[in-house]
């Protein structure tokens, strides 16, 4: 299929899939769960209740995968499945590659000229302050007073005795 007619292509809306009574019920989160009740009025599809996703909504095969520029999102994990043949592509890095994996696939793609959706910068080392001894026992007042007041309460009670 040519690039144009698929740039002309647009996906298809569908409805917001969401719970019964989560539009109306503050402590009903809006989210997607398979209704299963045995009396359940969305289970049996009643109109009123919304729609609830089915085969029908999918996109055509040459749309299904498009960033809204118009270009094939390719989800990347390392740096080989960057191939030099990419074209018309946008880069998504998986959010469990790590800052230094990370940085190298974006270099490269930088190399490749293809862009990355999701890059991140790297992390400055944080400055090294001025020593905290004045801070060190800060916290610490209130304890060693707390102390002193539990070694006279046992010395009053050794007294009683």
């Amino acid at each position: 299929m040519s690039l144009n007619r698929v740039f002309k292509m647009k996906k298809k809306s569908k409805p917001s899939f969401v719970v019964p009574n989560s539009k109306s019920i503050m402590r009903v989160p809006s989210r997607w769960r398979k209704p299963r009740g045995i009396d359940s009025k969305k289970r049996i599809r009643q109109a009123s209740e919304g729609a609830c996703p089915r085969v029908g909504y999918k996109n055509s095969p040459e749309v299904r995968f498009m960033h809204p520029s118009g270009m094939r999102e390719v989800l990347v994990h390392n740096t080989r499945e960057l191939v030099e043949g990419m074209k018309n592509v946008v880069l998504r890095i998986a959010g469990s590659v790590g800052l230094r994996k990370r940085l190298e696939i974006q270099k490269k793609a930088e190399s490749m000229k293809l862009r990355v959706l999701n890059p991140s910068k790297p992390r400055e080392k944080p400055k090294e302050e001025a020593p905290a001894a004045a801070h060190a026992h800060a916290g610490h007042e209130g304890h060693a007073h707390r102390a002193e007041a539990h070694h006279h309460a046992e010395k009053k009670e050794g007294e009683k005795k």
